[in-house]
């Protein structure tokens, strides 16, 4: 079958109870290091494609650099470094922070500048974040800052992502013109009607608020917030999954309690809500390679060779996908456990 494609990870951070404590504990070397290290977890795993939203001094930009150039193995990595940010908002600790339309498309030249291949905003506050003063029901970035983000972006052929959890959020990422809007718990019919019109796709991420919800050790204001919106979320997904928008699996690996190969889990949980499991795959091979816009994601001609051998269907039972036996990764065999 095609590689797995993952298109919410954060590389540098661990999956621990707190991540965020994690990476100022460790520094900027061994943060690189960690994340050097996760290249070879997701390829174990039959995950060939991973996009990167969201890094400390842009550490992911220097990793996908690396693997370019062939000096580390790693999954192919679209990268979006540092994220922008209003001043105080969601995810402070990788931002970069802009206010107003001037400073957004100064901040969206820079990261394109160092080699982002994406652009990541945060449109709404998080769950995790802030530990207070963050709401993810408030808009951040302001619909003009949104605007010309996008309108940069897109005018050097890079695609934007949007963290958008509150209505007005999406609703002003929408129509400024992101690409993708993340998590999306608020979609509702009128925000699915707009995006269908815009062509705009969903990564839902649905297992790792899931996980901060219901696991012991997550810092109290973090679950209290994920607690309000899991159910949410869930009637969102299970209406909307058969409309007419690209949904692409994105698990947003490294977050609290969730694994680098937490896609699988993201698949499963998203076959729990829907039984059709040849669609819930596509999310992470034939959708996700539409919503990149790239030749993977695909058995066809002229796509790129990123393949797994498994020992059994996961169109028959999706946890098949646990059982690797072999990947081709841009069209040379990987000798896994070397």
């Amino acid at each position: 079958m095609p590689g797995l494609i993952d298109l919410h990870v954060h590389m540098i951070w661990d999956g621990s109870l707190d991540p965020v404590r994690t990476s100022e504990e460790e520094g900027y070397e061994q943060m690189m290091l960690r994340a050097a290290a996760n290249c070879r977890h997701y390829i174990e795993h039959g995950i060939t494609t991973v996009r990167d939203l969201g890094s400390i001094n842009d550490i992911v930009l220097h990793i996908s650099k690396g693997i370019k150039r062939n000096l580390i193995l790693g999954p192919n990595v679209i990268a979006s470094g540092r994220t922008l940010t209003m001043t105080g908002g969601h995810d402070p600790f990788w931002a970069r922070f802009v206010d107003g339309k001037y400073e957004a498309l100064k901040g969206v030249r820079e990261q394109i500048y160092k080699g982002a291949e994406v652009i990541k905003v945060s449109a709404t506050g998080g769950v995790y974040g802030r530990t207070e003063g963050e709401k993810v029901g408030n808009a951040e970035l302001s619909l003009e800052e949104l605007k010309v983000i996008c309108e940069e972006a897109h005018r050097f052929g890079i695609k934007v992502a949007s963290h958008a959890i509150g209505r007005d959020g999406i609703y002003n990422s929408v129509l400024a013109g992101v690409d993708t809007i993340e998590h999306g718990h608020f979609i509702d019919e009128e925000l699915l009607q707009l995006m269908e019109e815009r062509g705009t796709a969903w990564i839902p991420t649905l297992f790792v608020y899931k996980q901060i919800a219901s696991q012991e050790g997550i810092p109290e204001y973090a679950r209290a917030k994920t607690v309000e919106i899991v159910n949410i979320h869930a009637k969102a997904f299970r209406s909307f999954f058969k409309r007419d928008i690209l949904i692409g699996a994105g698990s947003d690996a490294g977050s609290p309690c969730t694994s680098h190969h937490a896609l699988l889990n993201e698949l499963y949980a998203m076959n729990e809500l829907v039984e059709d499991v040849r669609s819930v795959l596509k999310t992470a091979t034939v959708n996700a390679g539409k919503i990149l816009e790239r030749k993977i994601g695909q058995i066809k001609n002229g796509y790129q060779a990123d393949l797994v051998l498994l020992e059994g269907n996961p169109l028959e039972d999706l946890k098949n996908l646990e059982k690797v036996k072999e990947v081709i990764l841009r069209g040379e065999l990987i000798r896994l456990g070397d």
